[in-house]
Parts: C-alpha cells; structure tokens; sequence
C-alpha cells in the first residue's frame, strides 16, 4: 500500500465519519417534534447519507469516484435550480446544494 492508498482510505473513512455523525444527530424519538423545516432538513440529510452509503460500499470505490458523485449531485440541483421559479424549492435546493458541499 502506497502513500495515495492511504490518504484515499482516510478520506473514505472521513466521508463515512460525517454520516454517522449526522445520522447519529437526530434520536428517532424526537424525530416527530421537529418543526416542518427542520424535518425537511433532517430528511435531506437523511436521503444524502444513504445515497452516500450505497457509493461508499460499490466495488472498488475511491475517493476520486466518490468526489465525482457528489459533484455530479450538486451539478444536477444547480440545473434545477436554474429551472425552478417557485421560491421554495429555490430555498430547498440552495439547502440541498449546500448539504452535498459539506461532504466534498
């Protein structure tokens, strides 16, 4: 194993880091109490935490690929974004877009 290896290995293992700490942040019990906000939020995360384990646990996956995902997820809501015209879903997708930057 070679210098790269290991830093692509680390990396990994950050990225698997982030998510079990998000998923860790929210106790299924108070799940209910959140606000609506706040609930969509949680979801987003949620679904960004498992498209991301489902990417991390591919056959040879590395850390290259795993960069390409995410910026290919942003480059998609970015399109969007530039489509949409109701505010929410403006709001929604600048969070979203923001939720995947915090993994690269």
């Amino acid at each position: 194993m070679d210098l790269d290896d290991f830093k692509d290995i680390l990396s990994i293992k950050t990225i698997e880091e982030k998510i079990f700490k998000i998923k860790n942040m929210y106790h299924p019990n108070l799940i209910a109490n959140l606000s609506k906000e706040a609930y969509d939020l949680y979801l987003m995360r949620m679904s960004i935490c498992d498209q991301l384990l489902k990417v991390l646990n591919e056959k040879d996956m590395d850390f290259d690929k795993i960069k390409d995902y995410i910026k290919e997820q942003i480059a998609k809501s970015k399109e969007r974004l530039s489509k949409v015209k109701d505010k929410i879903e403006i709001d929604s997708l600048k969070v979203l877009i923001e939720e995947w930057d915090q993994f690269l």
